[in-house]
């Protein structure tokens, strides 16, 4: 696991995540099925839906609470984050359920303006659907955007693999389905996940850190030096959160066989 920190004027900011994404970790398979002349291409994850779900989330953003949009990347998914909710009336049921958006305000119009005069925005209310469509085009599953409990001032939109790209690069029979892994990521913030650390009684502080965590780790094993790299902390404070997740919330399991203190998320 490794993190990566850009800077500089957002709109840079925003060329240089994706030359980043596109150069590290975006892929497609060029593939020739029997019976046919032509060849076609299957992309792990589309460029057109990280562009448009990226410039959504920068233009979206509360840059006053001092949180910055978050991007978290696996092999079977990528997760934009930016903290803050969409503005009434929309809800982010809307998002998932919608692919044009008229009557949408954002927080920061002069960023979105600007974003327009540079092209990176071509139509205003467009992004979310052109990324949906890029997706469907790509026979990938479906974006979608995870629903918090109403206090929860976050949105968090996932980018599942494409299934076929995710069986071939790690050589499954077309019979197989990784859908029992990939599921499992779909499941980041159940309703049982977050009842679980809002109803524990611990600091909004140590619940925002340990959402982080979920975020970041999803269906992986962890130990402490990955939540010490994650939060910046202490190994003796990595210890301390597995400890309140694992005996307190119960919302990670003991991982065995693959060494000592091995966790991993159950829900």
């Amino acid at each position: 696991m490794e993190s990566k920190m850009f800077t500089g004027p957002v709109w840079k900011q925003y060329y240089q995540v994706l030359e980043f994404l596109n150069s590290n970790f975006l892929s497609e398979l060029v593939l020739r099925e029997k019976g046919r002349a032509d060849n076609r291409k299957v992309a792990n994850f589309t460029f057109v839906a990280v562009e448009e779900l990226l410039a959504n989330a920068l233009v979206r953003n509360n840059y006053e609470n001092g949180k910055p949009v978050q991007v978290y990347i696996s092999e079977k998914q990528i997760n934009i984050v930016n903290y803050n909710k969409p503005l009434p009336p929309l809800r982010l049921s809307d998002l998932n359920e919608r692919t044009f958006f008229n009557e949408r305000d954002t927080e920061n119009p002069e960023l979105r303006d600007m974003f327009k005069a540079l092209g990176i925005i071509e139509s205003f209310g467009t992004g979310i659907g052109e990324a949906k469509r890029s997706l469907m085009e790509n026979k990938s599953p479906d974006l979608y955007y995870k629903v918090f409990d109403a206090n929860d001032n976050v949105t968090s939109v996932v980018i599942p693999v494409n299934e076929e790209y995710f069986r071939i690069k790690h050589g499954l029979e077309s019979g197989e389905n990784p859908a029992d892994e990939i599921n499992q990521s779909d499941q980041f913030q159940t309703a049982d996940f977050n009842a679980a650390i809002q109803n524990s009684g611990y600091s909004k502080n140590i619940i925002a850190n340990i959402i982080k965590l979920h975020e970041a780790i999803g269906i992986d094993i962890f130990g402490n030096s990955v939540i010490a790299e994650i939060l910046g902390c202490s190994e003796v404070t990595a210890s301390s959160y597995i400890k309140k997740m694992h005996e307190d919330m119960k919302v990670i399991t003991a991982v065995t066989g693959k060494g000592k203190g091995k966790y991993r998320f159950c829900c």
